[in-house]
């Protein structure tokens, strides 16, 4: 720890803390729970872990459960009585186990990771060695020929579980978050390219009309709940003369599962009268032109400027972009234009320096992650 210029802590006061309950059924959910409530009782950053056996064949067993497998109370001998007696008969890969240890880092009730550690072995006829504690006398790991029981300090930061999800969460804390780094921004329009190799409009539509009619129906309204309106709307209005002499009623009633089908019909008959009146029906290619329609605001022309005509004119802006922008690192403003922005700022988890404290929310694991003696490797 020392290495990685990191102090860890217990968190102050952590006894006359509210307790919390480890009910998840996943390690994860349960180390980040504890991470994210133990967060909001105090300055800094907060982790928090969840570990344990985990034997296939036992449905999983004893899994999150490890710690009371055999009962409230039980000690470690009596889980792994009741593990070796529930393994009975059993041989070969029917045996298979693994350990799992899952950390959650939480600063001010905000998930910042989760990092998980994994080491694979099978469940010994006997418990061996005195050198661990829990479920240890009874694993034994195949790439060292020894049970976890038997194995030294050294070899035990190297396999186990709890030592390389540590190792994770160091080198996920000394990563270099700099916001808007240009290596940084690179690597991850690369991920981006890589998860969507063929981003698109969701909105279906045949030409720059259609856009905008199906832009203007989007606002509070999913993509897909529009692509099933405009199904059948564009068979009957085809263009922005027949949009522009629609019956209101009649079309409030067709675009209604849109929401805000009274507001939405004003907006699209006045925006078809401005494109016929104003724009020789067509719909206009600059961003001047195109606000003066009806219903027609920033974000809508961005959109349509954008897919429709390929003219770079601005950031399509909405809460999703500021989800994502702050869950990146690339901002950490809650305002739409410096979202958009996307301004240099530290929102995650800061680089760490020498003597920065790593609070710890857990009483009986704190010497366990102390004896690990970690660095960044």
């Amino acid at each position: 720890m020392r290495e990685a210029g990191i102090a860890l802590e217990l968190l102050p006061g952590f006894e006359s803390l509210p307790a919390f309950e480890e009910n998840a059924p996943t390690f994860a959910e349960n180390a980040a729970g504890k991470a994210l409530h133990y967060s909001r009782f105090c300055e800094g950053l907060v982790f928090a872990d969840d570990s344990g056996l985990v034997v296939p064949v036992l449905g999983g067993a004893p899994g999150v459960l490890s710690a009371r497998y055999a009962g409230p109370g039980a000690s470690s001998v009596e889980r792994n009585a009741k593990l070796l007696h529930e393994l009975s008969g059993k041989s070969g890969r029917q045996r298979a186990a693994y350990f799992v240890c899952a950390i959650g880092l939480a600063e001010h009730g905000r998930a910042k990771a989760i990092v998980t550690g994994r080491v694979d072995g099978e469940i010994l006829d006997a418990p061996r060695g005195d050198r661990g504690f829990g479920y240890d006398p009874v694993f034994y790991i195949s790439a060292l020929e020894k049970g976890f029981a038997e194995i030294s300090a050294e070899e035990k930061n190297d396999y186990s579980h709890r030592g390389r999800a540590f190792r994770k969460l160091l080198a996920f804390l000394s990563y270099d978050r700099r916001g808007t780094d240009p290596k940084r921004v690179a690597a991850i329009l690369a991920k981006l390219d890589e998860a969507y190799p063929v981003a698109t409009c969701e909105l279906k539509h045949e030409n720059a009309f259609q856009l905008l009619i199906s832009t203007i129906l989007s606002a509070q309204c999913t993509d897909v709940r529009v692509n099933q309106v405009t199904q059948t709307l564009y068979k009957k209005y085809p263009n922005a003369e027949a949009f522009a002499h629609a019956n209101p009623s009649e079309l409030e009633q067709e675009i209604r599962p849109t929401g805000f089908f009274r507001n939405k019909t004003k907006s699209i008959m006045g925006a078809s009268n401005g494109i016929i009146e104003n724009f020789g029906g067509q719909v206009p290619r600059t961003m001047e032109e195109i606000l003066t329609l009806p219903g027609v605001a920033r974000k809508t022309a961005n959109v349509v400027l954008g897919t429709a005509y390929g003219i770079a004119s601005g950031v399509v802006v909405d809460t999703h972009v500021i989800r994502l922008s702050r869950r990146l690192d690339l901002t950490k403003s809650i305002d739409l234009a410096r979202a958009a922005g996307v301004r240099c700022a530290q929102a995650a988890v800061h680089r760490l320096q020498p003597g920065t404290a790593l609070l710890f929310a857990r009483q009986d694991g704190l010497a366990e992650f102390r004896r690990l003696r970690l660095a960044v490797r």
